[in-house]
């Protein structure tokens, strides 16, 4: 899971469009998080002929299990959370000065 920090909440809107308009969704949204959940598709035609055809006899079955794993943990699957951090300039600058930088 991929993190996205933003500083107030208009960016916070902005980014949950932009996430939106690349093909995402909205899982769940908290006072100061919000979780998208991209996924992977429903896999290879060709390989959900090729385990129908090598498997009809277990009713389908490994065809199903491989269509939720390329929903759930495809190539495309991808999750990101929002986080909405409101620093203040001055504590932004001490914790830079506390990280030595």
């Amino acid at each position: 899971m991929r993190i996205r920090k933003v500083q107030n909440s208009r960016e916070m809107e902005a980014v949950i469009d932009e996430y939106i308009t690349l093909g995402y969704r909205e899982k769940e949204r908290g006072q100061d998080t919000v979780r998208m959940f991209r996924s992977g598709g429903y896999g290879s035609l060709f390989v959900h002929f090729i385990l129908f055809y090598f498997t009809f006899y277990t009713f389908g079955l490994l065809n199903i299990a491989y269509l939720i794993y390329s929903y759930y943990e495809g190539a495309r699957a991808d999750n990101v959370m929002i986080k909405y951090t409101n620093i203040s300039e001055i504590e932004r600058v001490n914790q830079k000065v506390q990280e030595g930088y």
